[in-house]
């Protein structure tokens, strides 16, 4: 990912977003990296996976994997209230 410093950023506005529909731009401002720019596409994929946890669990690829819990047998603390 190349970053542009704010200023060349204004200055090649075209470019940036041209690259940016490509692959994602990172713009520091000051020396520090501050936005990423990426194009709508990228966007909406990320957009689009917030899902529900139990819906994301559904559909992942480990769904039908068996997993076995064990139990801890070391006595409870005793907390003080």
């Amino acid at each position: 990912m190349k970053t542009w410093a704010l200023q060349d950023a204004k200055a090649q506005l075209s470019e940036l977003i041209e690259t940016a529909e490509k692959t994602p731009q990172c713009i520091s401002k000051r020396g520090r990296k501050a936005v990423v720019v990426l194009s709508i596409k990228e966007y909406q994929k990320l957009m689009h996976t917030n899902l529900p946890l139990g819906t994301f669990l559904q559909n992942s690829p480990l769904a039908d994997m068996e997993v076995e819990f064990e139990r801890n047998p070391s006595p409870v603390r005793r907390v003080k209230l």
